[in-house]
């Protein structure tokens, strides 16, 4: 768990820098791209944001920094050596990964909740429509679509807007109040291309994101923007042969809904009322006639980018043991001489009756001290563990250790 926490913190991080630049960017993006662009493009990124997925990349790092690197990093080495012990004794990566696990699931148990106690209510309060002059536009609009699969189409008491709910057995739910011919035309392919285009399921893409991310603030404003965007491409595709006038009418039709705000909400429908500031943009979007392009090469550069939002770039190995050299020789320049190496350090020798000399034993990477066999002795004080610079070694001390294991 904790690994996996890890994987999506790091990706999380990245990818925000990436949603951070496209949102700084999306007012001139509007300017040249259309809104189904847009729309599409943030697809990318919620799938890298789903994807606990991690590649790696090895990179060359030039000469010069591999020299100064590792005197920059003893310098700073002292400052951080008590933080980096604290981190050892407390394994966050367990705590935080539980922690995380915990607001997934009630994310995503509260808006399961939601959805489908929003489901029951309209069990509850639907009805087919038997309007025959419904039934006939409705039949018009999949015609002109292309649709062929069965969608049912019901009225229900307890919404005010129109909407689509249902990923395998979708319904177009339509409130109990009159609409003009005009206006009931428009609202139901309105919808209609919701289905075709499958935002439901782009919506549970989002929802998953979101869910993963429930700590980062940047998904939910990569959310907020997405949902708005789904409704104003939604808007061009109905009105792409449009003239300004039936533009003016459709807009009509928009604020005529807008005056019954629906008070039930669910994040896996669509909602033809998106709240004061999502009308407005959709106004002013819906009276911008100026062509706009979809273009495939935003898309694959978008998705470089993702790619690299996910990727960790690290050093080859022969790099990485140079560094590891300097910084050895960086960290004994910075401690002085008479700082001990625990890994290659050994004790003072002495020279025995022959003339030979005896060297009694090493220090291990933990401190402690090894004999020749390799074995840690038990008779050792404390003291001796960890040598500082009053203290002095008497080799025959050793000796004596040496023969009372030896009995």
């Amino acid at each position: 768990m904790g690994e996996l926490f890890s994987v999506y913190l790091q990706n999380s991080l990245q990818l925000s820098v990436i949603a951070l630049l496209m949102l700084a960017f999306s007012p001139l993006l509007a300017h040249r791209y259309s809104a189904k662009c847009r729309y599409y493009l943030w697809a990318v990124i919620f799938v890298a944001l789903i994807l606990p997925v991690r590649t790696k990349i090895t990179v060359s790092l030039p000469e010069v920094f591999q020299a100064v690197l590792p005197q920059s990093m003893a310098d700073t080495a002292s400052g951080t050596a008590v933080i980096a012990d604290t981190v050892k004794t407390w394994d966050w990566h367990q705590h935080a990964g539980l922690l995380w696990a915990v607001g997934v699931f009630c994310f995503l148990g509260w808006h399961l909740f939601q959805h489908f106690r929003f489901l029951s209510a309209i069990r509850r309060w639907s009805e087919k429509t038997e309007d025959a002059s419904i039934l006939k536009q409705f039949a018009l609009t999949k015609a002109e679509l292309k649709i062929r699969e069965h969608i049912a189409i019901k009225s229900c008491a307890c919404i005010k807007t129109p909407m689509v709910v249902g990923l395998l057995r979708p319904v177009v739910l339509l409130p109990q109040y009159g609409f003009s011919p005009d206006e009931l035309s428009l609202i139901l392919k309105h919808e209609l291309v919701h289905y075709k285009r499958k935002d439901l399921w782009y919506k549970v893409l989002i929802m998953i994101a979101s869910a993963i991310h429930w700590f980062n603030p940047v998904v939910h404003l990569m959310t907020k923007s997405v949902l708005s965007l789904c409704e104003i491409s939604c808007d061009e595709e109905v009105l792409r042969k449009f003239d300004a006038k039936g533009r003016a009418r459709y807009g009509e039709a928009i604020i005529g809904v807008a005056r019954n705000r629906s008070v039930y909400k669910t994040p896996l429908s669509t909602n033809f009322y998106s709240g004061t500031q999502g009308m407005k943009k959709r106004i002013y979007a819906m009276m911008d006639m100026s062509r706009k392009r979809f273009s495939p090469v935003l898309f694959v550069v978008v998705f470089m980018i993702a790619i690299c939002g996910t990727t960790a770039f690290g050093l080859s190995p022969a790099q990485t043991d140079g560094i590891s050299r300097n910084f050895n020789k960086a960290m004994t320049a910075t401690a002085g001489p008479n700082q001990v190496d625990s890994k290659d350090s050994s004790f003072p020798t002495s020279s025995g009756s022959d003339g030979e000399q005896s060297n009694p034993g090493k220090l291990s990477s933990n401190g402690n001290i090894l004999l020749p066999n390799g074995s840690e002795p038990t008779l050792i004080p404390d003291t001796l563990a960890e040598p500082s610079q009053e203290q002095t070694y008497a080799p025959d001390m050793f000796q004596l250790i040496f023969n009372k294991e030896k009995s």
